[in-house]
C-alpha cells in the first residue's frame, strides 16, 4: 500500500506502517507477551506460533523470534514455579528425605531384611538426589504440556474453560495462563478513555468540577450504549427549561440527579 500510486492511500499507509514498526519493527523492541499468550492457545501452542512467525519475518530472523520466544515463556513458567514452591517446603522435604534416609541406614546395619531395606535406602538416596537437583531429571509441566498435541480448532473452543478444566495436570501452567490471558490485546480502550475525557474538558471548560465531568463521561456512555436514538436537537428547548429550572434553584446537576 504505501507504494500505491494514490498519494492518499501511500500516506495513509506509511503512516500505519510507521506505527506498526514502532511495536513490531525490531525483534529487540517485540513483547514476548504476544507469543506466550499463543503458545498457552491449546490449539497451536510452539509448533504453530514458530511456523507463523518464520512466514511473517523470513527462516532467519523467525527463528530467532521465535527461540526467543520460547525462553521467555520457560522463563515466566520458572518465575511461576518458585513462587508456587517456597523455600521452607523443600527444607521440609529435604530434611525429612534425610532422615528416612538415616534411619535406612541405621535399619540396614543393623536387623531386618537386607535386600529390601537396601531397596528402600537407593530409593530415598534417589529422591534427594532429585531434591537437590531441583527435578531436573523430570519434564516439566511445560514440557508435557508443548508435547502433547494440539486440541481441535473449534469456534465453540472456550480457552478459560480449557484451562480451568486442566488445572489439575498443569496447576503452575494454568496460574501462568489465567494472569497472562488477562492483559488486554490493546492498549486503545485506556487511551480512547483518556481522549474522551480531553474532549470534555478542553481549554474553553477547564472550570468544570470533577463531578460534572463524571457526569458528562457517564451520561454520553449510557447514550451511546442505549437502542433507542437520541436526537438532542429536539429536546433542545425542553433540555434549556431545564437548565434555567437548575440556575433558578441553584441547583448543580450530578452523577447522581442523572
Amino acid at each position: 500500500m504505501t507504494a500505491s500510486d494514490n498519494e492518499e492511500l501511500s500516506s495513509m499507509a506509511r503512516s500505519m506502517k510507521e506505527k506498526y514498526d514502532k511495536y513490531w519493527g525490531k525483534i529487540e523492541k517485540m513483547n514476548m507477551l504476544i507469543f506466550i499468550s499463543s503458545m498457552l492457545d491449546p490449539r497451536t501452542k510452539l509448533e504453530y506460533l514458530e511456523f507463523v512467525i518464520c512466514q511473517m519475518y523470513g527462516e532467519s530472523d523467525g527463528t530467532t523470534i521465535a527461540g526467543l520466544a520460547k525462553d521467555a515463556m520457560f522463563e515466566l513458567f520458572n518465575e511461576y514455579k518458585m513462587l508456587n514452591t517456597p523455600a521452607s517446603n523443600s527444607v521440609s522435604h529435604a530434611s525429612s528425605f534425610s532422615s528416612e534416609s538415616q534411619r535406612s541406614k541405621t535399619t540396614f546395619y543393623g536387623h531386618g531384611d537386607a535386600s529390601k531395606t537396601i531397596t528402600d535406602r537407593y530409593k530415598l538416596e534417589f529422591k534427594k538426589r532429585k531434591m537437590e537437583l531441583g527435578g531436573r531429571d523430570a519434564k516439566s509441566e511445560l514440557e508435557k504440556y508443548l508435547n502433547e498435541d494440539c486440541e481441535e480448532d473449534d469456534e465453540r473452543f472456550d480457552i478459560l474453560l480449557w484451562w480451568k478444566a486442566n488445572s489439575l495436570r498443569f496447576p503452575i501452567l494454568s496460574n501462568v495462563a489465567r494472569d497472562v490471558l488477562a492483559v488486554p490485546i490493546s492498549t486503545v480502550a485506556s487511551e480512547s478513555a483518556f481522549s474522551t475525557g480531553g474532549r470534555v474538558l478542553d481549554t474553553f471548560r477547564s472550570s468544570l468540577t470533577p463531578r460534572i465531568v463524571q457526569s458528562l463521561i457517564c451520561a454520553q456512555d449510557w447514550f451511546r450504549s442505549s437502542k433507542t436514538e437520541l436526537n438532542v436537537e429536539e429536546n433542545l428547548e425542553e433540555l434549556e427549561a431545564f437548565e434555567s429550572e437548575l440556575l433558578k434553584t441553584g441547583t448543580e446537576s450530578t452523577i447522581i440527579d442523572l
